[in-house]
C-alpha cells in the first residue's frame, strides 16, 4: 500500500519548479503585480499535477480510475500553463484560447468521471 511519500514524485516536482523558474524568467511572460501570487498557482498546480500522475504507479486504485485522473490531471496542467501565455504573453496566436478551453474541459470530465469508478 502507498505510504505518502515518493522520492520519484519529489524529484520530478523540483525539476518541473526550476522548469517553470527557467520558462519564466526566459520568456515575455509578464505577470506585473501578480507575480508571487502567479508562482503561487504554479507551484500548486505543479503539485496536483504530480499527484494525478503518481497515482499511476500507487496501489488501491483500479486501472480506469487511475487513467482517468492521470490524464485528466495532465490536460488541466497542460491547459493552465497555455492560459498563462493568452494572459500573461504578448502576441499569442488565437487559436491558442480554443485549445485551452478544449483542454481544460476535457480535463474537467475525465477527472469528474474518475469518482464513477473509484
Amino acid at each position: 500500500m502507498y505510504n505518502g511519500f515518493s522520492y520519484i514524485t519529489l524529484t520530478a516536482y523540483i525539476v518541473f519548479m526550476i522548469i517553470g523558474y527557467l520558462v519564466y524568467k526566459y520568456t515575455k511572460i509578464n505577470l506585473g503585480n501578480i507575480q508571487s501570487l502567479g508562482l503561487i498557482y504554479y507551484a500548486l498546480v505543479t503539485f496536483m499535477f504530480l499527484g494525478a500522475i503518481s497515482s499511476l504507479y500507487l496501489n488501491g486504485f483500479n486501472n480506469l480510475t487511475t487513467y482517468l485522473i492521470a490524464i485528466g490531471g495532465t490536460l488541466f496542467f497542460i491547459s493552465d500553463i497555455m492560459l498563462a501565455f493568452i494572459y500573461f504573453y504578448p502576441n499569442t496566436h488565437k487559436s491558442l484560447k480554443s485549445m485551452n478551453l478544449t483542454y481544460y474541459f476535457i480535463a474537467q470530465l475525465l477527472l469528474s468521471l474518475s469518482i464513477l469508478y473509484f
